[in-house]
């Protein structure tokens, strides 16, 4: 590979360290970093784009430049395409965020209950290594919830009390708001008077 077509070494550097960060926040539980991560990820791909594309040339003008002097303009099409495409994800997952936020109060992505259920009932079936040969009489209703080992059914646990929890307290919530009021009554008296 001659000097003139070697790629500069720091927008190599910088893309991949721009990638691995942005991975690294993808993986986190955090939308934000989530979004941080994404938006990382994308400039990182934009330098290897840049960086791919070879050396700097002169803009593509057919009449003034000659075809060898010309830059490619296909690693920057793409680059224009990869900043379109990120930006539409980076509001998507802004558009998530705030709603994790309205609906929860927090924009970490917790274990949804009914997917934990579905791993507990997998490991407790561990057809992974039988190809499901001779698994053929074993049905869902078979895997019941009272033969479960104590590996990571805690989490299960927790999950679904904190849901039923935070369900109870909706229902309480919206039976106290719909309940109607009558101003002229006055207040009833539930402790039988005791003080």
């Amino acid at each position: 590979m001659s000097e003139a077509m070697a790629p500069s070494l720091a927008l190599i550097v910088a893309g991949a360290v721009l990638a691995g960060a942005g991975v690294y926040l993808m993986l986190a539980r955090s939308i934000v970093r989530m979004l941080l991560g994404f938006i990382l990820v994308g400039n990182g791909v934009n330098l290897l784009f840049l960086a791919a594309s070879g050396p700097p040339g002169k803009p593509p003008l057919i009449e003034e430049v000659p075809s060898a002097a010309m830059a490619d303009p296909l690693p920057q099409a793409m680059m224009l395409t990869a900043i379109v495409i990120s930006l539409g994800l980076v509001s998507f997952l802004l558009a998530l965020a705030h709603r994790s936020w309205q609906l929860s109060g927090t924009d970490r992505v917790t274990h949804d209950p009914e997917d934990l259920r579905i791993v507990l009932r997998a490991d407790r079936a561990d057809m992974s290594g039988s190809d499901f040969e001779g698994d053929d009489d074993l049905t869902p209703d078979d895997i019941g919830d009272d033969d479960v080992d104590d590996t990571g059914d805690h989490y299960m646990e927790q999950a679904v009390r904190r849901f039923r929890e935070r369900r109870r307290e909706i229902r309480r919530h919206r039976s106290r708001a719909f309940q109607p009021r009558d101003d002229d009554q006055p207040p009833v008296d539930t402790t039988g008077g005791a003080r």
